[in-house]
């Protein structure tokens, strides 16, 4: 029983960790292009913009930030 258990663990700690920081970015994403499609115009054309940057732009928007900041 212990194994089993301990077997299920190490195989959901190695799933959670081959999630990527891009795979996430997106699923909130698609997250948030789901809250937007609910709200009324014009609401939802802004929303839907802020929720349509790319990962890669995201990252390099965060980088500039963070590096105006130091």
């Amino acid at each position: 029983m212990r194994i089993s258990v301990l077997f299920t663990v190490l195989a959901l700690a190695s799933q959670l960790s081959a999630c990527s920081t891009a795979n996430i970015y997106d699923s909130l994403q698609d997250h948030e292009h789901d809250r937007c499609s609910a709200m009324r115009d014009p609401d939802r054309t802004a929303c839907m913009n802020r929720a349509s940057t790319n990962y890669d732009d995201y990252k390099k928007q965060r980088d500039q930030a963070t590096d105006k900041r130091n």
